[in-house]
This record gives C-alpha cells, structure tokens and sequence, in this order.
C-alpha cells in the first residue's frame, strides 16, 4: 500500500483511539449478531445453564 503525501500524519494517541473505537464497533457488531442468532432458535441463558443440565453434588 502506497502512502499518500496528501493525508495529514496521524499521532501515536490518535490511532490508538481509532483502534478502540474500530475494536468497540466490531465487538458490538458480533454481539448484536449472535443475539439475534439466539433469538431465531429460541436460545436463553436459563436453556443452556439450566437446572436439568447441572449434576447434582454427592454427599
């Protein structure tokens, strides 16, 4: 990739809040994703970590 004499330089904190806010947006992109995924099927945090799923601890 070629750099361009016409862009302004960007300082080390700069791109260091770039980087979060990119990481931030992605992050919640994936969340929204997969929340939508569990609501199609039918998904609940109860359903995976139910009762039902959990062994019983022996006396």
């Amino acid at each position: 990739m070629q750099k361009s004499e016409h862009l302004p330089k960007i300082n080390d904190e700069d791109l260091k809040e770039i980087k979060t806010l990119l990481a931030q947006y992605f992050m919640d992109k994936a969340s929204d994703l997969a929340d939508e995924i569990w609501e199609q099927k039918g998904l609940s945090e109860e359903a995976i970590l139910g009762e039902h799923r959990r062994t019983q601890m022996r006396k």
